[in-house]
């Protein structure tokens, strides 16, 4: 029951936006356990008193994590190459009244952990239940952030928090204390996943009867067991540890050995060395392995492992390792190795096999006093070839189980392959000694390859050697592996012979007892004899139902080989499911008040009666909240999951919306389309669905299916290696389909597109239905299309203040002249204000049904004639009205753009004492079709208030002079480009005492029909930095101011440069204020306000034989149809001197340079 109330809860926080904060609060109930929301294959219990569980899942390129912590405070999590909590990669994260606080951390000292720039763990889900608090987040395996640690297929130190209160607030978090964290060795990405076993599937269990342990630091018990009692061919499946329960510090490692040794010594337990029982002594055939740490391990589900075959008359050797340092003298034991077995065989048979170092004092001795000491075991070509002779093709390694003892720091087992060395099978330079398990791994091995198992120890704290044996005080280096098809390959190992050195190979142990070991030059010499000595190799197998031993002595070219010698790797992927939901299979219908709750396995149905408020709401436990029974309702509006900053509707007929968010890093997207089929949503260079970046997603039966993907041609997008856009929630309501994802700006994934501060192309579709499967999705139709978009550069809402009031400059019924290009200008007048106000907002107030036609307005400020108030004339043409506009403009706004809203604490001043400048808004009117009939009452809105902020914002104008004289773009070129400049001399005369500069907080870059890019470049001290804006995908369509945040010194100087295609134009294009003409121009938004208010510049052509004068004219009698003619033309307007304009005002002051 606590648990459906505290779903319950969760249901009406997310689906119903009642705040948690008005229900009761959830208590901890010691006797709940938790519950994960999804199907994991992964899980480890992180401490020993069971209250912090730890679920996950991973695929090639992303992991997922869930976490179960019993508290109602902060939990932590985090990984860590030692184990502790510095330095390390952590995430923190609560629930406080409905809501959940998380964040991607790192700690830089023993102190609360630093918010990443980067916020690579992204949240998935938060919420509290009676067991406590449950985090979901993902993360990418290679994040590319410093602050973040890389998740490989080694062993890493999972580290763990929690604390019993929330934190006041995300800077002042309290310590945990040192009863509430630890750290757990985990397999992140290589740990064994559970399969289900078979219906006939029966344990056998290898057990030690009541065996008396001795009160010696090391024992190695073995017993002896058969199998033939099964009577026919079986397939082992699955084997696990069976640990009797308080020993779990006393049994070490188990080994089960399949040997040919009498059988009379069934059931026997004895020491496994003996001298009495050396005929029963383990032979070099390990079957199965396990260690401290390690867990159970489930052959894939196809593959099986046999046992009891027709005329196997072997025997099963279990070697049970007990590490007893205390010496204690109670200790009884009954433990062993449960074996799960089928008699359906399975169609693929495994084997097993054990590279390394032979364990024998003679050859492996670790010096001591060396931080880093390197044991290598050689498995040569010569000996695989025999296992592989008629296995040209090879054999299939599945999983690796890497063995040492106390000093081991890292394992590594190499592979070589045609003398060159390839990734290696696997590579642990984290192994922990109490954590060693089977790892999963998918690698091939061919003829001709061969082994390197390579081991590092650290021997800081031994004053004398340690050499190879059993016990844990002494050391090992082995291999164990699982793979199929099986091959009579049972063992391939060596050890050094120490050839080098002037004593016999028997003597070697007296020769090193004499060594000088505290002397740095003898262990380096050491080292040295050790890489040069030949190696012994013994190599087992069932050669033709013979076993035989191949001895020999050989020296191995490896010895220098490794990865640094240029070797090229072979990157491996990995197998699995996702996000895997099943079927329910049972159902219970519960009722609560006024509610009935229809309980599944895997879901949780809230059926509300008539006269509660809320209806049709479903949660699913393991996956994404749905509504039960919704349908499409034609009056339903979007509800986006949170408030979201930025907003766009990509459609005309309102069927699609778009809502995001973004961080420094990241960008939140949510998608609300008209359908309960399929949603496509992608960004695209060109608008077009091919080339793309693409997400597919549905809801079907109550599960969200959703993939990252790009397309390859006209055909459906394939899905990307690298799942790098993540679904954050899905559901379906009476509007339609809501999906809700996010993504790294930058993923470092050739399949993405990259995204950036300049205009966007993104796409859309959708279908009325859901795909048949993953594979095969219905084409869209006519249900798609593209819109551009800033995404990282788009003003943010700002509430107004209380004060606000609004302000219009209207046309009054303006009749559009049927001409293609009309320029209309009205002047206004703010006197009526009385005093000084600030500018807090202005957005296009565009008539409806002429939104084709308003394609630009720009509001200029000119000391004008106060009689011309509110008169209406042809901007340029007028015979009656003789105003000059002058060239400082106080707002633009152009086709595509949205409201503006200056920051909260920034205000545009207008109406100032002394002030008696006009406002001159001019609209273009563009008109290509020469209609008639239109009639226009469009203009500007503003938000203005009489409290004014602390910051006063002002405005510059940068760019090309707006003339035929100024700017030519020659026709039938691709990639012209035309550049302006706005030199420091002018900048200079408003930030000459400005030594702190002016901070640009927004800007709007404008050109006309054939410009594709604009960039907005900055030199500092006569170098070039980052541009104020970049925008290499400008759309004519699409104008809109963008937010950014940079400062402009004294010194600095401004280029705007335009990049224009004309590939279809047989003429030239001038400048001037037509679209079918060109412009080049930035309006800055900046604070403080200074006294330039514009900068702009053109070239005078001082390089042709002509005035300045007589260019339209030279211009005339060009050959543009030759190539060479004009790319002559874009040298000549690039080295030609520019005539630079600077004005500005300041109260009453009039600026020209």
């Amino acid at each position: 029951m606590n648990i459906l109330l505290s779903v319950f809860i969760l249901s009406l926080h997310y689906v119903c936006g009642i705040p948690t904060t008005h229900l009761s609060p959830i208590k901890l109930d010691p006797n709940v356990a938790p519950s994960p929301t999804e199907e994991f294959p992964y899980k480890e219990i992180m401490d020993p008193n069971g209250n912090y569980h730890l679920y996950w899942n991973r695929n090639n390129t992303h992991m997922t994590m869930e976490i179960h912590v019993r508290t109602h405070g902060y939990v932590g999590f985090g990984l860590s190459n030692n184990g502790k909590m510095f330095p390390a990669d952590i995430v923190i994260g609560w629930v406080k009244d409905g809501k959940t606080f998380f964040k991607d951390r790192h700690s830089v000292a023993h102190a609360v952990p630093k918010i990443d720039q980067s916020q690579d763990w992204i949240l998935l889900h938060g919420f509290e239940n009676s067991f406590g608090t449950v985090l979901k987040f993902t993360r990418k395996i290679i994040t590319c952030d410093p602050d973040d640690m890389e998740i490989t297929e080694a062993t890493m130190r999972a580290i763990y928090s929690y604390h019993p209160d929330d934190p006041q607030d995300e800077n002042n978090i309290p310590y945990h204390g040192t009863t509430t964290r630890g750290a757990r060795s985990i397999m992140l990405l290589s740990k064994s996943e559970e399969v289900k076993l078979p219906d006939d599937a029966f344990a056998v269990d290898f057990l030690n009867d009541q065996f008396k342990v001795p009160a010696v630091d090391t024992t190695y018990q073995c017993t002896v067991f058969d199998l033939k009692w099964l009577g026919q061919k079986h397939h082992l499946v699955e084997f696990e540890p069976f640990v009797q329960p308080g020993n779990e510090n006393l049994v070490h490692h188990i080994v089960v050995y399949k040997c040919p040794i009498d059988r009379k010594f069934i059931n026997t337990t004895y020491e496994c060395f003996d001298p009495n029982f050396k005929e029963a002594r383990p032979c070099a055939v390990a079957y199965l392995a396990w260690a401290v740490g390690g867990e159970a391990y489930y052959f894939p589900k196809d593959i099986g492992l046999p046992v009891a075959e027709d005329d196997d008359d072997d025997l099963y050797i279990m070697q049970l390792h007990y590490n007893n340092p205390a010496l204690k003298t109670d200790y009884v034991d009954s433990s062993g190795m449960r074996l799960r077995v089928t008699k359906n065989i399975r169609p693929i048979e495994a084997g097993e096999f054990v590279a390394g170092l032979i364990v024998h004092p003679r050859f492996q001795i670790v010096p001591p006093q060396e931080q880093s000491f390197i044991s290598t075991g050689y498995c040569p070509a010569e000996c695989i070839n025999k296992g592989l002779k008629y296995r040209p093709e090879g054999i299939n390694i599945i999983s690796v189980f890497q063995h040492a003892h106390l000093l081991a720091k890292g394992i590594k087992t190499r592979l070589i392959r045609k003398d060159t060395e390839l990734k290696p099978i696997a590579d642990d330079q984290s192994y922990d000694f109490d954590f060693q398990d089977v790892r999963r791994v998918n690698r091939t091995i061919l003829p001709g390859d061969s082994i390197i198992v390579e081991c590092t120890y650290q021997s800081m704290g031994k004053t004398k050697p340690t050499y190879g044996g059993e016990s844990t005080s002494e050391e090992m280096c082995l291999s164990f592996f699982y793979y199929y098809p099986r091959v009579p390959l049972r063992y391939c190992e060596s050890g050094p012979v120490f050839d080098n050195i002037p004593v016999s190979y028997s003597n070697i142990q007296e020769y090193f007892k004499i060594y000088d070991w505290a002397s740095p030059k003898r262990r380096a010499e050491f080292k040295k004899t050790i890489s040069k000595s030949k190696h012994y190799t013994a190599c087992g197998g069932d050669w033709e139902k013979i076993r035989s031993i191949l001895k020999k002595l050989v020296h191995h070219k490896y010895e220098y080989m490794s990865a640094r010698s240029g070797a090229e790797f072979i990157p491996i992927g990995m197998t699995t499911t996702c996000w895997k939901t099943l079927p329910p299979k049972t159902t219970k219908m519960i009722s609560i008040r006024k509610f009935n709750i229809l309980m599944t396995s895997d879901s949780v149905y809230f059926v509300f009666d008539s006269d509660f408020s809320f209806t049709n709401v479903l949660v699913h436990i393991n996956g994404s909240p749905t509504p039960l029974g919704s349908v499409l309702d034609a009056n339903a509006q979007p509800k986006p999951t949170e408030a979201f900053p930025y907003k766009e509707t990509m459609d005309s007929e309102g069927k699609y919306y778009l809502f995001w968010n973004k961080n420094e890093t990241h960008v939140t997207m949510e998608v609300h389309v008209r359908t309960h089929g399929y949603v496509g949503f992608g960004l695209s260079k060109n608008g077009n669905m091919f080339p793309a970046d693409i997400v597919i997603g549905w809801i079907k039966d109550g599960t969200t299916y959703f993939s990252d993907r790009h397309s390859t041609g006209h055909f459906m997008p394939v899905k990307d290696k690298s799942q790098d856009w993540i679904l954050l929630h899905g559901e379906e309501n009476s509007f339609g389909t809501i999906l809700k994802f996010t993504r790294k700006i930058h993923t470092c994934d050739d399949d993405d597109l990259e995204i950036t501060e300049a205009t966007m192309r993104a796409i859309y579709s959708y279908h009325q239905k859901d795909p048949v499967s993953e594979d095969v999705i219905t084409y869209h139709g006519t249900n798609r299309g593209a819109r551009s978009i800033m995404f990282l550069s788009k003003s943010e809402n700002v509430q107004p203040p209380d004060d606000a009031m609004t302000v219009e400059f209207l046309n009054d019924k303006f009749p559009v002249p049927s001409a293609d290009t009309t320029y209309q200008c009205t002047v206004f007048d703010l006197k009526w204000l009385t005093q000084k106000h600030h500018l807090v907002h202005f957005e296009p107030a565009i008539e409806p049904g002429n939104e084709d036609i308003v394609h630009h307005i720009v509001i200029f400020k000119c000391p004008v004639d106060r009689k011309y108030i509110n008169v209406t004339f042809d901007c340029y043409f007028s015979k009656d009205v003789h105003i000059d506009i002058c060239s400082v403009a106080f707002l633009a706004w152009a086709v595509g753009g949205e409201a503006f809203y200056f920051p909260e604490n920034i205000g545009y001043p207008v109406a100032e004492d002394g002030d008696d400048d006009l406002f001159i808004m001019q609209m273009h009117y563009n008109n290509p079709a020469m209609k008639s009939n239109y009639v226009d009452s469009s203009g500007m809105r503003f938000t203005l208030t009489k409290k004014l902020r602390p910051i006063e914002a002002g405005q510059l104008t940068v760019g090309l002079h707006v003339s035929p004289y100024y700017q030519i773009v020659p026709p039938h070129v691709p990639k012209f480009i035309s550049t302006a400049y706005c030199p420091q001399e002018c900048l200079n005369r408003g930030l000459a005492d400005m030594s702190d500069g002016i901070n640009v907080i927004a800007i709007f870059q404008h050109a006309h029909l054939i410009a594709r890019g604009i960039r907005t470049r900055v030199v500092r001290n006569g170098v070039e930095i980052k541009p104020l804006a970049d925008d290499r995908t400008y759309d004519f369509d699409f104008q809109d101011i963008r937010r950014i945040n940079r400062t402009l010194f004294p010194g600095d100087s401004i280029i705007t440069q335009c990049i224009y295609n004309s590939s279809k134009r047989s003429f030239p294009t001038y400048g001037g204020e037509s679209t079918r003409e060109e412009m080049c121009l930035s309006y800055l938004y900046y604070y403080p306000r200074m006294k330039v208010e514009i900068c702009t510049s053109g070239p005078v052509f001082d390089n042709v034989p002509v005035p300045h004068s007589h260019i339209l004219e030279y211009i005339k009698a060009y050959n543009w149809t030759d190539q060479r003619s004009r790319e002559h033309f874009q040298t000549i307007v690039d080295n030609s001197k520019h005539r630079s304009s600077c004005g500005g005002t300041w109260g009453k002051v009039r600026l020209k340079i």
